[in-house]
């Protein structure tokens, strides 16, 4: 965290508040993760017939996926405000990143040209995934290779401070394809070979590892954009530095 946090150390009042905003939003994740628990724990006991709907946070337009769309949305408009003090390039190049992950989590992007491509490619089941499975893989290709292209941009024409905000937010990046694509896809394999609903326990555990990383990485991006716009421009206070750049 020391490193993550790195930028903001020279700004006391925007660490103070990235940290305060993160752990509040952390038990809100913990909360819905909880109730999530509670939920299978329920169905497994047979007191209801599926997993509660809105506390299911494998299914879309439930409690946590409301969160996260919340969360990507704050990361917009907060990105907009700290691009503003700041004029870092990196900002403004992570603008349609996350648009781009509030629309693929809020319209369901990726599963739809899913299909698309399965169709138009005639593409054929592999690696354990459905047909639609490994035309989603080739949208998420393709929105990666934008969005690369796009942050590429931004970092080379950032001076030191913005490239190491970047990385930061690379990071961030980096883990969300991790949850969000691997973990994903191992999760269909494996509910494609399992006869149990909801994929049994092996089902259950990817769900929380899949849906329950991105709802803290979704955290930790509101709480950082909102450390960084909270920052006030180097002419009223010490300007964002990363004391680890060099290192």
């Amino acid at each position: 965290m020391d490193w993550f946090v790195a930028p903001l150390h020279q700004n006391p009042a925007a660490r103070a508040w990235f940290l305060w905003l993160l752990r509040c939003l952390l038990i809100m994740d913990g909360l819905l993760l909880a109730g999530y628990a509670g939920a299978v724990a329920l169905f497994w006991l047979g007191v209801t017939p599926r997993i509660l709907y809105m506390l299911d946070i494998g299914s879309d337009r439930t409690l946590a996926e409301w969160a996260n769309y919340l969360k990507w949305l704050a990361c917009l408009i907060l990105l907009w405000r700290a691009w503003r003090l700041h004029r870092a390039p990196i900002l403004l190049a992570c603008l349609p990143v996350f648009l781009g992950i509030l629309i693929d989590d809020a319209f369901q992007y990726h599963e739809s040209r899913g299909v698309v491509y399965e169709r138009l490619l005639q593409l054929q089941p592999h690696w354990g995934l459905h047909a639609s499975g490994v035309g989603q893989l080739i949208a998420f290709g393709l929105m990666g290779a934008v969005c690369a292209l796009i942050l590429g941009f931004g970092y080379a024409a950032s001076g030191a401070t913005g490239r190491a905000i970047g990385r930061r937010f690379l990071a961030i990046f980096a883990a969300l394809i991790l949850v969000g694509v691997a973990v994903d896809a191992l999760h269909e394999a494996v509910g494609a070979l399992l006869p149990w609903r909801y994929g049994g326990v092996p089902g259950i555990a990817l769900t929380l590892l899949e849906e329950g990383g991105e709802l803290v990485l979704a955290s930790l991006a509101a709480a950082f954009c909102a450390g960084l716009a909270g920052v006030s421009p180097p002419a009223s206070a010490a300007p964002l530095r990363d004391q680890a750049a060099e290192r």
